[in-house]
């Protein structure tokens, strides 16, 4: 269904606030659902695009996140709202996704804190900046005096997050599968072969195949009654990644 900007912005910004309403234990979830929006509005997927050609990630993260004398972190967020938006972006679903910890890093930066103050700080310093930040850039026009110039340094998009969630259940059915001595080593492969064949349609942006994949994958599991729990599970993420 078509989505006005506005209505778009008003489904980032519930987004965002759930994250704020959240702690950092329980910010797994929010995050998630933020990536998903990210992923699958066209209209706020185009918009972070065109902001991360405008930055060179790895160089801007490092003037994002100085370090002092004493190897404490703190945050300096970018001045251009373009660059605050790409950076925040990748950072939050480099937390989605493992390559950041988020307590860890949020460790470095408010030392001096209790993890709850920590997340605390971090969602008044950090995420309430990108929320703004996001909100001029999406629905107001950038004059060209802000306009940064396009890099050839390209940032993936975003939409990869509904990879990382499948890669961990099939991992897990990877792991059953080899561990059960009461199937043939041919049916083992076949059905680790399946398994494999999705997440190598996820992995090279193929939408359209994703929903014969899972087929293959429902029948051939079905037929063995084999990781009944874990194809569930692996239903369950697709069908939240509207997938299936």
């Amino acid at each position: 269904m078509y989505k006005s900007k506005e209505e778009s912005y008003a489904l980032f910004d519930d987004a965002c606030n759930q994250i704020a309403e959240s702690n950092l234990i329980m910010t797994q979830k929010p995050l998630i659902n933020l990536m998903k929006l990210i992923a699958y509005n066209d209209s706020i997927r185009g918009c972070i695009s065109d902001c991360y050609r405008s930055i060179n990630y790895e160089e801007t993260l490092k003037q994002v996140l100085l370090k002092d004398a004493d190897g404490h972190f703190k945050f300096n967020l970018p001045a251009s709202r373009r660059a605050l938006v790409a950076v925040i972006s990748k950072l939050l679903y480099e937390f989605v996704i493992g390559e950041q910890s988020m307590q860890t890093l949020l460790g470095s930066v408010y030392y001096d804190l209790d993890l709850r103050d920590a997340f605390r700080s971090f969602c008044e310093d950090v995420l309430l900046p990108y929320k703004e930040a996001f909100k001029e850039v999406f629905l107001a026009k950038t004059s060209e005096e802000e306009e940064e110039p396009f890099e050839d340094t390209y940032v993936a998009l975003i939409n990869n997050a509904v990879i990382a969630e499948v890669a961990a259940v099939a991992g897990e059915i990877r792991s059953e599968l080899l561990g059960d001595n009461r199937i043939s080593a041919e049916q083992r492969k076949q059905l680790i072969t399946l398994i494999d064949g999705l997440c190598e349609v996820l992995e090279s942006d193929l939408p359209k195949l994703v929903v014969p994949s899972w087929l293959g994958i429902q029948y051939a599991f079905g037929a063995t009654k084999k990781c009944a729990a874990r194809i569930a599970r692996l239903k369950s993420v697709l069908e939240d990644y509207m997938l299936i």
